[in-house]
């Protein structure tokens, strides 16, 4: 994944622009963990001021085919809430086929939607990636409910024998990927 570098001022100056909102981050997160107030803020606060952004590319690689998926990225990272999507790949392109917007920490599917989605991915049979944001934390990576979601679309892919491209978690400053995840440990 390139990353593009941005000054320390430009990184000042978006911290304080955000300072309520990861002051109110890390409120909730000392609560939920039970842990200090400072420590979850000076968390956050090291992860926001990295001084690494997202670049204009980031890419999976699929059958040899490297398909551009910083557009979608750029577009979901921002967003104040989660965003559950699922993209199939037409020829070289992305193309969405469903989106669930969700609350400030959630976007579960519940089982509607959950036959919905199963229902346009057999549909299309075409690979699929899977992608959603958190809004609320600056790290991506999976939760608990996360990794039981992938393990349901892992499953389904091989039932319905449509393969999975990846499975994203996307924040402002990061980006967690099943695939990648999967190569490291092989």
């Amino acid at each position: 994944m390139n990353k593009k570098q941005i000054t320390k001022q430009e990184a000042k100056v978006y911290f304080e622009e955000h300072l309520e909102f990861i002051k109110a981050i890390a409120e909730e997160t000392s609560i939920k963990q039970k842990i200090d107030f400072e420590e979850a803020f000076q968390r956050y606060s090291d992860s926001f001021l990295r001084l690494e952004r997202f670049g204009d590319t980031l890419s999976i690689n699929y059958e040899d085919k490297i398909v551009d998926v910083s557009s979608l990225i750029d577009d979901i990272k921002d967003l104040v809430v989660e965003h559950f999507r699922c993209y199939v790949l037409s020829g070289e392109k992305m193309v969405l086929v469903f989106e669930k917007a969700g609350s400030l920490t959630n976007s579960s599917l519940n089982n509607l939607e959950t036959l919905e989605l199963i229902d346009k991915i057999r549909f299309q049979h075409k690979p699929f990636y899977i992608v959603h944001n958190h809004p609320c934390v600056f790290e991506a990576s999976p939760s608990e409910s996360d990794f039981q979601t992938m393990d349901f679309f892992i499953n389904l892919s091989k039932e319905i024998n449509v393969p999975i491209i990846d499975f994203g978690i996307i924040t402002n400053f990061d980006y967690w990927s099943m695939m990648q995840e999967i190569r490291k440990t092989n």
